[in-house]
């Protein structure tokens, strides 16, 4: 009857653990993944990009129309001039001072006695007595050095004057019946007139000297602004072609303008004051230098060989 019992309690006990095994395989195992979208290949709860993705601007198919900036024309201004005030280095002394004396005392250059001694011949060689040498003392007298007085120095003023800049964009062109030159071009805008002279009414070739039949359009010039434009600033600029280095043309320009300036101011008599000569060399032409294939265009290199007279506002 017991051991009955005893295996009933071992069958009862066996079940039990079956049991348990099988509840705690069926936690274990994974449940199933959600299904993706098949036809995006995304999760369908993606909200998609957000309006600030530079993605969601993009628009493959659409074109943005461009923005017209429209040109305009900076117009020529004066820097005004100004003076730049003198001023007085102050003079100061530098004082005077003595070097004292000294007295350098003498000394004895003791004496000394060579013995003597006989020689391998047997010749007796006397003791040589040197006898006590006095080096007197020197007195170094004192040195007096004198005060030094540097004067003051007077910085006279420095005048800058006034900067005339052009203007940055063509002026149109119009007709003056006073000049009759022919080639002279005259224009006129945002209150300024410029006088185009071609280099080769006033210059020969390579050359910086005014020509004696320059005379003529020089003093129709003159005489109009005489007229027209009595004490107004005239900026003096002048250019050449592209032939040669950029530095010969630089230097050949501002000679140009310097002898027109100097023809205004002896000839036409005008006020050193209201002339501002500058060279410009081979920029701003008015004509290509060349032609589209590359070859030499010597006619849009005559146009660019010019002396401008600009009249300031």
């Amino acid at each position: 009857m017991r051991t009955r019992l005893l295996l009933v309690l071992l069958a009862l006990g066996l079940l039990g653990l079956t049991a348990c095994s099988n509840a705690r395989a069926g936690s274990a195992a994974p449940s199933p993944a959600p299904e993706r979208a098949a036809t995006s290949g995304t999760d369908a709860s993606d909200p998609g990009p957000s309006p600030g993705d530079a993605t969601a601007t993009a628009q493959p198919g659409r074109s943005t129309p461009g923005t017209v900036i429209p040109g305009r024309t900076i117009p020529g201004y004066t820097i005004p001039g100004r003076t730049i005030p003198g001023y007085t280095i102050p003079g100061r002394t530098i004082p005077g001072y003595t070097i004292p004396g000294r007295t350098i005392p003498s000394q004895v250059v003791p004496g000394r006695t060579t013995p003597g001694y006989v020689a391998a011949d047997g010749t007796v060689v006397p003791p040589e007595v040197v006898p006590p040498q006095v080096v007197p003392g020197r007195v170094i007298p004192a040195k007096v050095v004198p005060p030094q007085v540097v004067p003051p120095t007077v910085v006279p003023p420095r005048v800058v004057p006034p900067q005339l800049v052009p203007p940055t964009a063509e002026l149109p062109e119009v007709e003056v019946p006073e000049i009759t030159t022919p080639s002279i071009q005259v224009r006129q805008g945002q209150g300024q007139t410029v006088y185009s002279i071609p280099a080769d009414i006033l210059f020969d070739f390579d050359k910086s000297n005014i020509r004696p039949d320059a005379d003529a359009a020089l003093r129709e010039i003159s005489a109009l602004i005489a007229d027209r434009h009595p004490g107004a600033r005239l900026l003096i600029l002048g250019y050449t072609d592209a032939k040669g280095s950029d530095a010969y043309n630089q230097k050949l320009s501002e000679r140009r303008a310097q002898a027109v300036q100097d023809w205004l101011i002896g000839v036409a008599r005008m006020d050193h004051d209201r002339l501002s000569p500058a060279g410009r060399g081979e920029t701003n032409p008015v004509a290509p230098n060349t032609n589209p294939d590359g070859s030499d265009n010597p006619a849009g290199r005559q146009r660019n060989r010019r002396v401008e007279i600009s009249v300031q506002p």
